[in-house]
């Protein structure tokens, strides 16, 4: 049985072609259902709502956090995908004790091509994951923000929170020309206050509509914080989706960075 190397440097042996593949990320769960096909994907969590069709017909383990150890059991898994940020070192330890499991560690949009090519590799597509990675470097948008760029990412009220260096959301906002105020924050993703985030004197403040749902009630709040910043709402799947949805994405940030640059708030 051959053995592959996931992201944590572990060694895991997987059979042949898996066929019954559980992913308990949500980038990965689209991912996959792209190189394998649906019928291939037996579960999933209740936040991989990509593609709408496996969704609609996958098994839900349970979350990012926990799961259904009874139900994975009787999905009889020959494969399962799990993700460093989203899912505990404890439920990757206890999952791995009965199944092959492949941890991905994705910070970047670099790590974002290696985890395509990876779980193409591991469950026999590796040509469709390497031309995925080609259509979607293609159109990558990169360096398209003109002028000031000093930007600040959102991801949580109460506490606010904000997304900080070594995370994937940071490296899109880099690729695109940004300048995130919190590169030197001592945590990924540090908490912050309204006071602080008006020291950093952020050119943009982009609330993103997950893992907080931020929308148009937020923003007065934020702007008499700081009320020389242009805030927008965005979609969080733009800036915090990899794989596959990088395709998307892609056409969505090219429009929305240009609009920037051109003064739009």
């Amino acid at each position: 049985m051959p053995a592959f190397s996931d992201d944590l440097g572990r060694f895991v042996e997987i059979g042949v072609k898996p066929n019954r593949i559980i992913s308990l990320c949500p980038s990965q769960t689209e991912t996959l259902a792209y190189l394998a096909g649906d019928a291939r994907i037996v579960g999933i969590t209740k936040f991989c709502i990509h593609p709408n069709a496996l969704f609609g017909t996958a098994t839900k383990v349970g979350g990012t956090k926990k799961v259904n150890f009874t139900l994975i059991e009787t999905l009889n898994p020959d494969l399962i995908v799990c993700e460093k940020e989203e899912n505990t070192p404890e439920m990757v330890a206890a999952l791995e004790s009965k199944w092959p499991v492949y941890v991905t560690d994705v910070r970047s949009v670099a790590d974002a091509y290696k985890m395509i090519k990876d779980l193409g590799s591991i469950i026999g597509e590796s040509e469709k994951a390497e031309e995925l990675v080609r259509s979607i470097s293609e159109i990558w948008p990169q360096s398209i923000v003109l002028g000031e760029s000093m930007v600040a990412y959102l991801i949580w009220k109460d506490p606010w929170m904000a997304a900080g260096p070594d995370t994937y959301i940071h490296s899109v906002l880099s690729e695109l020309g940004f300048s995130n105020v919190f590169i030197k924050a001592s945590s990924r993703y540090p908490v912050i206050t309204l006071s602080e985030l008006c020291e950093r004197a952020p050119k943009h403040i982009f609330l993103s509509s997950e893992p907080f749902p931020f929308s148009e009630k937020h923003i007065e709040e934020i702007q008499l914080a700081v009320p020389k910043a242009l805030i927008h709402l965005v979609d969080g799947e733009w800036f915090s989706w990899y794989g596959v949805r990088m395709l998307e994405s892609a056409l969505h940030l090219r429009g929305f960075c240009k609009s920037i640059s051109n003064g739009a708030n």
